[in-house]
């Protein structure tokens, strides 16, 4: 119903499943959608889903280095037939990709962890995401992503900014709004809330530091009325905004 949309996940846990198999689901994903799947992963954190689900939950150093390999792996079966490749954690012996991705798939690496996670970022990532936080902590994240780029030579501007609005509450009247935001669990203190013209602008600025895409989870769902009113009156004006900053 909707041919022009890109869509993915915002992440991907890579512990859930085997990186090869993972990579392939993604390169059918891709085939499926005509080029439009945008890859995100993570190394994962939340270790109550993990034990819920009986999966191994190592230490958060070893969970980056399985993240770092995964993704070589995907590259890898990606571009590569067979494609071979040995790390500490996994590993394939010429296995195959078919069809390989076409295009490849642009990959999201979400999370702000400063040393591991950014400068995987800086290394593999053509998005990056960061769920929530303030302002000011995302403004902190990109200059420490900065510092990562400069480091190992990557163009910085390259790297497509995202930012995930999770806590968002939108209504005609900014009372309605807080009441929507405060009966809300998922509600938290960098929540959006306001009528159309106030969330704008509480997005604008994100956009003025630097943020190309937006995702909004709004706190009335399962209701669509937020939603369809994020739509109608948010997007248009941040879609100029952007515009006018993209030149």
């Amino acid at each position: 119903m909707y041919p022009t949309l890109t869509f993915g996940a915002s992440v991907i846990c890579q512990s859930y499943r085997n990186p090869a198999l993972l990579a392939k689901m993604v390169a059918n994903l891709q085939l499926l959608t005509g080029g439009r799947f945008v890859f995100g992963i993570g190394a994962g954190w939340m270790e109550e889903e993990y034990r819920a689900y009986n999966y191994e939950f190592p230490r958060p150093g070893i969970r980056m280095d399985q993240l770092e390999e995964a993704i070589l792996i995907a590259k890898q079966l990606w571009t590569q037939a067979p494609a071979s490749f040995e790390g500490k954690h996994y590993r394939i012996d010429n296995a195959y990709c078919a069809p390989q991705p076409d295009p490849i798939p642009p990959l999201l690496i979400g999370g702000g962890g400063e040393k591991r996670t950014l400068r995987l970022v800086a290394q593999y990532a053509d998005w990056w995401n960061i769920p929530g936080g303030s302002l000011d902590n995302y403004a902190h994240k990109l200059d420490v992503l900065r510092q990562h780029c400069e480091a190992i030579g990557r163009d910085y501007d390259e790297i497509l900014k995202t930012w995930s609005a999770e806590a968002t509450a939108v209504a005609p009247t900014e009372a309605e709004a807080q009441h929507i935001a405060a009966a809300s669990p998922y509600n938290n203190q960098d929540a959006i809330v306001g009528t159309p013209k106030q969330v704008a602008a509480q997005l604008q600025a994100f956009i003025d530091l630097g943020v190309d895409y937006l995702i909004v989870r709004v706190l009335d769902f399962p209701s669509t009325t937020g939603l369809e009113l994020f739509a109608r009156e948010v997007m248009p004006q941040l879609r100029e905004a952007h515009k006018a900053r993209r030149g």
